[in-house]
């Protein structure tokens, strides 16, 4: 008997199809009833896209499942998979299938593909690094190609387990390359494209800010954080992808929070900064107005520059509203600019999400240079300077990651 799952969401002009493990088989809700019968032998799997909340599409999967010939069938277990909802039908005993749950087991590329950019996600919180994701990502895929799919009962949670050992591998090799890295080391930049939905549940775990202090957990802490408090996997989910016990994933979870978000239980980070703020500043520095530059800065404001072994760039943080105004002002340099630019005609820039945040991305003659920070109380309080080409110059690739 094979497995195969329906794909009932439209998207754009592409008519639902069945993944099974041959070739796919289309399906159209205004196909001919003769037409709606799967292949011979296959048990239909009800699959949908797009929707966050499967409940108002209960009835629509009962139907064509029972059109489909699963017979009368009823919902019996819903799970997310980064933008697919997955619904497992429990055929009636008149099947012949005893009424036991059917499991998916999709072509080689549609479940993976349709897991792409969740794991993408996944690996790069983990690693800060978009070469190090898309390497993860890649050995996954290949992994998953060679496994015997079809004894793999919850192909998402097993993606998942892959994904995040690979990527706590990755994080521990770069953490030693980073003992002789030059200056400060911020993750690399990445544009980011989230729907609504998105933006509001995984926004910020994708900022500088957010990453830089995932930098105070040890490799484990960090995979089980974001494994738990960001894509909300259950502890034993961890524990298997740890090789730790449930009990202790959640006191590694635990602890890793307290230092995230200090001991008031509030992060210890601002907010994105309106680009208006950033571009005031800018503004400000340009024009010698040193007195409106400082009023953008808090008094205890942060700029780190990440420019790797070959762009200038400061060595260490710059702290204080004077010192980092200092920098601005004398340090054209810093924005990748081998002259001091006019006051009349500013640096060649466009303003970009990047990671989830308002950037000013200056087009420097060296590659970009990504400029972000965060605010509280309208005040600049971190700035993020990211010059080093090796990173900034994937930044245009279209990487996709949720």
């Amino acid at each position: 008997m094979t497995a195969a799952c329906l794909d009932l969401g439209l998207r754009g002009d592409r008519p639902p199809v069945v993944f099974g493990l041959d070739e796919p088989w289309y399906l159209s809700p205004h196909s001919p009833p003769g037409d709606l019968a799967p292949p011979d032998g296959a048990v239909v799997h009800a699959l949908r896209y797009g929707a966050r909340d499967a409940r108002s599409d209960r009835a629509e999967l009962v139907e064509l499942a029972r059109t489909a010939g699963v017979g009368e069938a009823q919902v019996v277990e819903e799970r997310f998979l980064a933008r697919m909802v997955v619904t497992h039908v429990l055929p009636s005993p008149d099947t012949g299938l005893g009424g036991r749950p059917l499991v998916a087991v999709a072509g080689a590329g549609g479940l993976f593909e349709a897991e792409r950019r969740r794991l993408t996600g996944l690996a790069y919180r983990v690693t800060g690094s978009v070469a190090d994701a898309e390497d993860v990502v890649q050995e996954a895929w290949l992994r998953w190609t060679a496994a015997d799919q079809r004894a793999i009962a919850n192909p998402a949670g097993w993606l998942t387990t892959v994904t995040s050992r690979m990527a706590l591998d990755h994080l521990r090799a770069q953490r030693r390359r980073r003992e002789s890295y030059v200056g400060p080391w911020l993750p690399e930049p990445v544009a980011t494209d989230l729907s609504p939905e998105e933006q509001t549940e995984l926004a910020e775990s994708l900022t500088v800010g957010f990453l830089v202090l995932l930098d105070r957990l040890g490799p484990a802490e960090r995979v089980a954080f974001l494994l738990g408090d960001v894509f909300g996997e259950p502890y034993e989910v961890i524990a298997g992808v740890l090789d730790k016990r449930p009990e202790a994933c959640r006191q590694l979870v635990s602890r890793a929070r307290r230092k995230i978000r200090g001991a008031g239980g509030d992060p210890a980070v601002g907010r994105p900064a309106p680009a208006k703020l950033l571009t005031d500043l800018v503004g400000a520095v340009l024009v010698g107005d040193e007195q409106g530059a400082l009023a953008l800065l808090d008094p205890d404001v942060v700029l780190v520059s990440d420019g790797g072994p070959n762009r200038r760039a400061a060595r260490h943080p710059v702290m204080g509203a004077v010192r980092v105004h200092r920098l601005l002002t004398g340090g054209w340099r810093l924005f990748g600019f081998p002259e001091r630019p006019h006051p009349d005609d500013f640096p060649p820039a466009h303003l970009e999400i990047v990671n989830s945040t308002e950037s000013l991305v200056f087009d420097a003659p060296e590659g970009p240079v990504v400029v972000s920070a965060e605010a509280l109380a309208g005040r600049i309080v971190s700035i993020w300077v990211r010059l080093n080409p090796e990173k900034t110059g994937r930044l245009g690739a279209g990487v996709e990651l949720r």
